[in-house]
């Protein structure tokens, strides 16, 4: 798409884009599309719901030890938000 074009060009990067996109793909049932979409916003915005997201995509696509580096990335995330 047209969209797609002009943020993979990084013209005006957009995490919620981007992330919208991944979701998308994810739901179509095309996990290896949504990866590509997740890792920008990751880039943009890192969060740890996005970092979850992305340990369970490469979970589905045979990824085991990747998913668990996304996977203790996001508990990093969700911890320092935690903190006081």
């Amino acid at each position: 798409s047209h969209l797609e074009a002009a943020l993979a060009l990084g013209l005006f990067p957009d995490g919620k884009i981007e992330n919208l996109l991944s979701v998308c793909e994810q739901r179509a049932g095309h996990p290896e599309r949504a990866l590509p979409h997740l890792r920008r916003a990751i880039e943009i915005e890192p969060t740890s719901t996005r970092w979850a997201a992305l340990a369970r995509i490469l979970a589905e696509l045979g990824q085991p030890d990747a998913a668990r580096d996304a996977s203790r990335r996001a508990q990093e995330l969700d911890g320092a938000t935690r903190s006081p």
